[in-house]
This record gives C-alpha cells, structure tokens and sequence, in this order.
C-alpha cells in the first residue's frame, strides 16, 4: 500500500512539473529579440543587394563611345555616352 502511495505521489508530482513547463512555454511570446533582429537585418541585405545606381539623365550625345549604363526609369541597361549617378533602383531580380 505504501508503495502504491509514493508511486502516484511520484506520478502526480512528473505531471504537475510537466504542465508547469508547457504552461510556461506556451506564454512565452515564441521568438527572442534576438532571434528576430538576426532575421531583420537579414532581410535588410536582401534589399540593399537589390538596389542598384542608376542615372535619372542619360544622353547619347557626346564622342565617347557608348556604354550600358543602368536608368531610373525602367531599372534596365540603356545605352549611353553622357549620364550621372543620381539615384537607385531596386530590382527585383537578383544581381
């Protein structure tokens, strides 16, 4: 008899230790701070390696010969002799 009491104290007292544990897993808000400014700032590098220079002005006047250069406008590689680096794009292909 004795020792079928101290079984189910036994038992009793494994269960009540677990739900406290679960209890006190499930308030937890699930990510730390740290965990999700790790994430943060790995998404801030996604958006920065897709931000390219691009020139609001490109022209083809000029004698130099021309060159790909990447305008504001569409994101994409125009043709150009004449431009400056006045702005960013941000592609949404990667580079």
């Amino acid at each position: 008899m004795k020792r079928r009491f101290y079984f189910l104290l036994l038992l009793s007292a494994i269960v009540l230790l677990t739900s406290n544990i679960n209890l006190r897993n499930e308030k937890s808000e699930g990510m730390s701070p740290i965990s999700l400014a790790n994430i943060e700032a790995l998404a801030q590098v996604e958006v920065i390696a897709n931000t390219r220079k691009c020139s609001k002005t490109i022209s083809m006047k000029g004698e130099t010969n021309p060159t790909h250069i990447t305008y504001c406008g569409s994101c994409d590689a125009q043709l150009a002799r004449v431009w400056e680096y006045d702005g960013a794009c941000n592609h949404s292909a990667p580079l």
